[in-house]
């Protein structure tokens, strides 16, 4: 007989007591030995370590495998201490917890992680292999800060044990905006390893501003004139367009006579809202020298500014005509008044402008 621990009490009861049977094919030689065999199905229980013992009513000692049971109608010898059981039980189980939103940086990931044999410690602790998929294969997931890491978590039955993975998605994806991102965990135990679990797509998105910079150059414009568009990007330090970046700008120049203008219609501004990382606008100034535009976020939350230092010219002495038309009668060698008044963009008198006067007709003196 073979005598089987079921219950691992340390006792055998009669129900856990079972002949052996010859296995088929064997003859009656038992100088070299003749196999037996007993089969049974058991559940995984406790340690998956299960006692067992050889009895024989033989009235000579018979030797089991190497262990040797005395002729006493009892099971006795080594057995009880020697010879073990090992019950595999199931492989562990991992569902993933969805993730919702776009993802960036330091990814947490839910996971439950289940043990079908509701093994007790340390028979249900887990190791976990993460990896990720942009749609070209599989590979291995950084551990970012946080977590509870990848070795001895613990499994339990039913819908399982709650655990978080941090994926430092910064180190594998720098400067990547991408969708459809997957995350795979596999799990393992004593039993062996489980099959693979996969999350659902994702959208990931590690382009973040944090500067402005402009990507027109500078331009050299006449007083007065309006500049071709000038375009500002939000862009992550090593100068990737942040499309998700829709600030609100706050446009500034030194110049006390000049304005912002929309990029597409003659209406004045002072600030502008990005689409898709970028911004348009165009500018006009009124006042020769250097002019420097300065753009910043609205609120200030510490992304760079940018500026760029404009040169206002005169334009030269064709680039404003206009004429004025004396009426009257007056005596001639008199003195006639004209005031001419120059107004900039806006319609606003301003001062301090080179002007050039000629007068048509003869024996006529402009002082």
């Amino acid at each position: 007989q073979v005598w089987i621990d079921l219950d691992d009490d340390g006792t055998f009861i009669s129900s856990e007591k079972f002949g052996l049977e010859k296995k088929s094919g064997e003859g009656e030689d038992y100088t070299s030995g003749v196999r037996y065999n007993f089969s049974i199905e058991v559940d995984y229980d406790g340690d998956g370590s299960i006692y067992y013992r050889f009895y024989s009513g033989n009235p000579d000692s018979v030797t089991v495998s190497i262990v040797t049971c005395i002729s006493s109608y009892t099971a006795t010898g080594e057995g009880v201490l020697g010879s073990t059981l090992t019950v595999q039980g199931t492989v562990p189980r991992v569902t993933i917890v969805p993730l919702t939103g776009e993802q960036w940086g330091q990814v947490a990931i839910d996971y439950y992680l289940i043990d079908d044999d509701n093994k007790q410690p340390p028979h249900n602790l887990c190791d976990i292999v993460v990896e990720y998929d942009t749609g070209s294969g599989w590979k291995s997931a950084t551990e970012g800060v946080g977590g509870h890491g990848t070795e001895e978590l613990i499994a339990s039955t039913g819908t399982g044990t709650l655990h978080t993975y941090v994926w430092n998605s910064d180190t594998d994806l720098e400067e990547k905006e991408l969708s459809n991102i997957r995350i795979r965990i596999t799990p393992s135990d004593e039993d062996g390893t489980g099959s693979p679990a996969e999350s659902t797509s994702f959208y990931l998105d590690n382009i973040r501003v944090s500067k402005l910079a402009f990507t027109t150059s500078p331009q050299d414009i006449p007083f007065g004139t309006t500049s071709q568009i000038i375009t500002i990007l939000a862009q992550s330090p090593t100068g990737y367009t942040d499309i998700d970046a829709n600030l609100i700008l706050d446009l500034v120049t030194t110049s006390a006579d000049s304005a912002f203008l929309k990029a597409t219609e003659d209406i004045v501004i002072t600030s502008v809202t990005m689409q898709m990382g970028e911004a348009q606008f165009r500018y006009v100034d009124n006042i020769i020298g250097n002019s420097i535009l300065t753009v910043s976020e609205i609120p200030d939350v510490g992304i760079a500014n940018t500026a760029q230092t404009w040169i206002i010219n005169s334009g030269g002495t064709s680039s404003i005509t206009s004429s004025v038309t004396v009426t009257g009668i007056y005596v001639a060698g008199s003195t006639v008044t004209v005031v001419v008044t120059l107004r900039d963009y806006f319609s606003d008198p301003v001062s301090n402008r080179e002007v050039n006067i000629a007068v048509t007709g003869t024996d006529n003196i402009v002082t």
